[in-house]
Parts: C-alpha cells; sequence; structure tokens
C-alpha cells in the first residue's frame, strides 16, 4: 500500500500525537502540509472538533469532525431530527489517525465537495 496518497512517512510515534488546541501538526504527506486543530477533545470518542488542514497547493479548508456519539447526544439535547454542518466529517474517535483517515478519503473523491474553503 505504498502510493503517493499514503502517509507513508507518517510513523505510529507521529500518528499517535495528542490532539492540542492551537497546535500546529506538520504532515509529511504528498498533498496535506499541515493540520492546525482550532478545538482539542476531552473525550474523543464523544467530541466535536474543529480543525484546518492546509494543503501543499496552497489551498486551505476549513472541517469539524463529530463522532457517532456526539452526534447522538447533540440531537437528543436540541431534539433536532437532523444535523446540518459545513465541513462536517464523521470519524469514530477523534484522533489524528482517523482526522487523517476522513482527510484521504476527502482528498480522494474532492475535498472542495467537504471542506470551507478558507
Amino acid at each position: 500500500m505504498n502510493t503517493d496518497d499514503q502517509l507513508t512517512t507518517l510513523d505510529n510515534t507521529s500518528i499517535d500525537l495528542p490532539i492540542i488546541a492551537d497546535a500546529v501538526i506538520s504532515i509529511p504527506h504528498r498533498l496535506i502540509e499541515a493540520i492546525l486543530f482550532v478545538t482539542a477533545p476531552h473525550d474523543p470518542t464523544d467530541a466535536v472538533t474543529e480543525f484546518r488542514v492546509a494543503l501543499r497547493d496552497g489551498r486551505t479548508f476549513a472541517l469539524t469532525a463529530y463522532t457517532p456519539a456526539a452526534i447522538t447526544r447533540l440531537m437528543a439535547e436540541s431534539g433536532h431530527a437532523s444535523l446540518v454542518d459545513p465541513g462536517l466529517i464523521i470519524v469514530r474517535t477523534i484522533t489524528l489517525a482517523a482526522v487523517l483517515d476522513a482527510l484521504e478519503k476527502a482528498l480522494r473523491l474532492g475535498i472542495e465537495r467537504f471542506g470551507v474553503p478558507i
């Protein structure tokens, strides 16, 4: 699975970095330059976390990662039957590895469809 689009140079230590608010994480990836987490989760299994991704081509996108537990909780608390949010991605847990996995998928499908350009 060593293609140019894969995170082949990120080792397990890098993927396990804690998410810290307002910390830029440089990403050794062909398309992604860095990720800035605007907010950090208190509980990575039940959280909503805003982040920015800077691509090597100069574009930057805002996204928000939601866990399924957070979606369920927010909908129950608000009484709403739906949740719509620009830049929404869903990850099992809010971790760097999960966010990178989602970004890989978004990049393959056209990140413009998912992220909000900034």
